[in-house]
């Protein structure tokens, strides 16, 4: 019985030069920038050139021949077309998500006295700080990709907010912008009393929260570090779910407090305002400032710690 060696395959070098001549043209500046993002969805195309390289490629040489045709046909088309897309305006409407936008919004004080807002943390820096001397209730300068959501509903003198971004397609990397530039900016109004909400994502939080009426705060971590600072006045509860990223609470002087921990594998600080009380719930521990069953102003905090580490000072 004769053995007839199987063919090498042709799929690992075609890709390899299709990606090396794609990075080459983006950075000779013949491809526009964000054609890679925009090249980037056609990634099926692989598992098409795959299949053919199976199923022809390697069983003879015609079938070799066919098979690099097909591909050569399939990658130079998908180069015109991202040449094409980004000649054409209409064309780039339907492909947005990989360009970088700015919008500014708000929301009208007019008579609202409460409101809960929800922030969808984006995979970018996000600052929250207050108004000063406003006449919203809330105020975002948001970089984003893909499409913004701004939903809010106002009954009588109580608000609902939520911002979000919604992305229907993945972006691989973006030329035009880095994630960085993606940032947000969300000022809040001082005297509003808020029950604020936030979904973390992979970028960093810095939340300026004095000054602010805060009742509640929800944050849901992610792998980005959160840097809080807590009002100095108020009575007010915390729910913090931690992840992978640092999470840092600075609580004022002026402000008792309680932390519930539930620890993770992460290192956990307290400054020497806290001493650990003998309460226990479910195995969780409890740390407490001394003046915390005596005064009006104070944070209630349910810490689940994750991975991350957490530092109260």
């Amino acid at each position: 019985m004769s053995y007839s060696p199987q063919k090498p395959s042709l799929f690992w070098p075609l890709l390899l030069i299709t990606i090396g001549i794609v990075l080459l043209l983006s950075n000779f500046g013949i491809l526009p920038p964000g054609s890679i993002n925009l090249l980037w969805r056609f990634w099926p195309l692989l598992l098409v050139i795959a299949g053919l390289d199976i199923l022809l490629g390697r069983r003879s040489a015609l079938g070799a021949i066919i098979t690099t045709v097909v591909t050569i046909a399939l990658i130079v088309g998908a180069v015109l077309f991202a040449l094409f897309a980004f000649g054409s305006p209409e064309m780039m409407q339907k492909f947005n998500d990989t360009v970088l936008k700015h919008e500014t919004v708000d929301l009208p004080l007019n008579h609202i006295t409460s409101a809960d807002v929800t922030i969808d943390l984006p995979p970018a820096p996000v600052e929250i700080y207050p108004l000063s001397d406003s006449n919203v209730l809330i105020r975002g300068d948001i970089n984003y990709f893909g499409t913004l959501i701004f939903d809010t509903d106002t009954i009588g003198e109580h608000a609902t907010v939520n911002l979000d971004t919604q992305m229907m397609r993945f972006i691989f990397f973006s030329d035009a912008s880095t994630v960085e530039n993606a940032g947000w900016r969300v000022g809040l109004h001082p005297r509003v009393a808020l029950d604020l909400t936030l979904d973390g994502g992979s970028g960093a939080l810095d939340a300026d929260l004095r000054g602010l009426d805060i009742r509640t705060l929800n944050l849901d971590a992610g792998s980005g570090a959160v840097r809080i600072l807590l009002p100095d006045r108020g009575q007010m509860r915390a729910v913090i779910d931690g992840g992978s990223g640092q999470i840092d609470i600075k609580i004022p002087e002026s402000l008792a407090a309680k932390i519930v921990l539930d620890g993770g594998s992460g290192v956990f600080h307290a400054d020497s305002r806290f001493r650990q009380s003998q309460e226990t719930t479910r195995g969780e521990s409890v740390w407490v400032t001394d003046n915390f069953a005596a005064v009006d102003n104070f944070v209630e905090l349910e810490i689940d710690q994750g991975s991350g580490s957490v530092v109260i000072e």
